[in-house]
């Protein structure tokens, strides 16, 4: 009509209908469907699942536990076998599926020494430390005092200046050189800690290790519920903070000694050096101008520490039932070492002991002198049962007894 009475021109016929779609075969196993879904479904139901929601079903000639699915055109969101068995499980009621846990096979987890140096250095800035990097090279001058064995540095042929002479056989020399210029700044709390490595040679081999040290000069500024309290700087802290890094990786069997010079302490495992300690001469702090202060240095050697084996860490369930506290204060010789005492009150105080924890140290007018006022707290508590005052008593009588006769201290 319209070419007849209007004179249209034709240019162009199609089809309004949809195109074909492909078929689409589906192989699905019935173990497949078992071992996806946790659940065994038998051959009859999952072709009737399939054949009811429109697929067409067929079985495979050569695999009896094969069933070959062709996907209806309308259901253009079923493409693989993980859909056919989402579609069975709806179906067949996911109620039916049991709860199961996954099975994960343990595996053991090992670090490698980035790993564990990351971890670390976490560790440390947690305890309140800040992190420094220093350079690699340094001037032999600034060793004088710290490390003597020159006949091991490891000299550098073209160096730019003589600053920049040697490679550095250990971290104490930068560390200290950051404190001085900490001071200068003002600074009063300098707490600061390295790892890097170190370079020494050693019959024209050039060895490196990884080390960590740390420095500690000043007024140690913590805020505690009863205000902000400021103490200087001493052994104490530097042990304390040795004292969690060994904890936290586990560290066994770390005994503390005395160096052969006099002026710290040695750290081994097994009769092996992985740390010193030291408090710097007043001539070695004035080759850095650092004045009226004290400082103290640690130098870990973190090669010896990562091959060490450490402890296994085991689950430990929260206690279910309350502590019972004893504190007790007494005065004894400055000469007997507190680690003594403690492993000793471990062994005499009995099962319920918990743990000991040491709450304050005094030296003053009030003490004789070569004498220390020590307080320590023991926490008893049972697995089992409540504890009460009668069980409690005659343990800490056994504690006090034992400080008076094997270490001559006077209860306070």
């Amino acid at each position: 009509l319209l070419q007849e009475l209007a004179g249209a021109r034709l240019t162009y016929i199609g089809s309004t209908t949809k195109p074909k779609t492909k078929k689409v075969i589906i192989n699905l196993g019935l173990d497949f469907v078992t071992r996806i879904s946790g659940v065994k479904v038998d051959r009859a139901t999952v072709k009737g699942v399939l054949k009811g929601l429109g697929f067409i079903v067929k079985e495979k000639q050569d695999k009896k536990e094969c069933l070959v699915v062709e996907r209806p055109s309308y259901r253009q969101d079923v493409t693989s076998a993980v859909d056919l068995v989402e579609e069975v499980t709806r179906i067949y009621g996911f109620e039916k599926i049991p709860t199961t846990l996954p099975a994960v096979k343990p595996q053991q987890v090992t670090k490698n020494k980035l790993v564990f140096i990351s971890e670390l250095k976490n560790l440390l800035v947690g305890l309140g430390l800040q992190e420094v990097i220093t350079y690699s090279l340094i001037s032999p001058d600034i060793l004088n005092g710290i490390f003597d064995s020159k006949e091991r540095l490891a000299s550098i042929n073209n160096f730019l200046n003589k600053e920049q002479k040697v490679l550095r056989p250990t971290l104490l020399p930068s560390l200290l050189d950051c404190v001085s210029h900490n001071i200068k700044q003002k600074n009063e709390c300098i707490a600061i800690f390295e790892v890097a490595k170190t370079f020494q040679q050693k019959l024209d081999v050039l060895k490196e290790k990884w080390c960590l040290g740390i420095a500690l000069c000043g007024t140690d500024a913590r805020l505690t519920t009863q205000g902000l309290l400021k103490e200087e700087f001493g052994w104490l802290h530097l042990k304390g903070i040795l004292e969690a890094i060994f904890e936290r990786i586990g560290l066994l069997n770390v005994n503390w000694e005395m160096n052969p010079v006099g002026n710290g302490f040695q750290i081994k495992v097994k009769e092996e050096v992985i740390a010193n300690i030291l408090k710097p001469a007043v001539e070695t702090l004035n080759n850095f101008d650092i004045k009226n202060k004290e400082a103290f240095l640690a130098e870990v050697d973190l090669d010896k520490v990562f091959s060490l084996p450490k402890k296994e860490k085991r689950f430990v369930p929260l206690p279910k039932y309350p502590a019972i506290v004893r504190d007790i204060s007494f005065v004894v010789n400055e000469g007997i070492l507190i680690k003594d005492i403690i492993d000793r009150l471990r062994q005499e105080a009995g099962g319920l002991l918990e743990d000991i924890k040491v709450l304050d140290f005094y030296r003053g007018r009030q003490i004789p002198e070569g004498f220390i006022s020590i307080t320590l707290s023991f926490i008893f508590r049972s697995s089992e049962r409540t504890l009460n005052e009668e069980e409690i008593n005659p343990l800490q009588a056994r504690v006090c007894q034992v400080l008076e006769q094997s270490f001559q201290a006077r209860l306070r």
